[in-house]
């Protein structure tokens, strides 16, 4: 019976993967457009990492991803296709893996503090802006980087606050339900 027990957490994980990412996909639908749209999608990711954990995130990121890549439109906007990640935003969805991978890191290493999750989630943000940053720059501007300064100023500053204020309410938010959504 060991066989049947193995499958039914498949099925659990299959299932709970596949509703983070429609979670996800819904908070990329709520969005305010701007030069690159502002969307629910940190405080979404946030919410999965304290509460769900960074490999069934990770999970969640690459169905995410591949289901947008083959033209499902999951991205902000309902767009689909590889093409958006040439685009202004292109940049977020790379930065939502290295958020989540560095969050791992530091979650693993860090000390116990007073809100250690949302202090660790507020410095992961900076490996999403620096990518968008980057990928703004190369994409949009002169394609050597030297434009880092104005990509910043687009991509960055605008949504630092916001951003912020969107990972400390995930991470209370996940805090509070991680009991209810973690399985072994």
């Amino acid at each position: 019976m060991p066989f049947v027990k193995n499958e039914k957490k498949s099925w659990k994980k299959v299932t709970f993967t596949a509703l983070l990412t429609a979670f996800f996909t819904l908070s990329a639908y709520i969005h305010i457009p701007f030069s690159i749209p502002v969307t629910l999608q940190t405080f979404v990711l946030a919410l999965c990492l304290v509460s769900a954990g960074t490999s069934e995130t990770l999970r969640m990121l690459l169905v995410y991803f591949f289901a947008g890549c083959i033209g499902i439109p999951v991205f902000s906007g309902f767009r689909g296709g590889v093409s958006v990640l040439f685009e202004p935003s292109g940049g977020y969805l790379a930065g939502f893996f290295l958020m989540s991978l560095t969050y791992a890191v530091l979650i693993k290493v860090v000390p116990n503090i007073r809100y250690k999750n949302s202090t660790i989630m507020t410095v992961s943000l900076l490996p999403l802006y620096v990518i968008s940053a980057l990928w703004y720059s190369y994409i949009y501007l002169d394609g050597t980087g030297g434009g880092i300064l104005s990509a910043t100023m687009v991509c960055v500053f605008p949504y630092v606050i916001p951003d912020t204020v969107k990972v400390i309410l995930g991470c209370a938010v996940g805090e509070r339900i991680k009991k209810y959504v973690y399985f072994s």
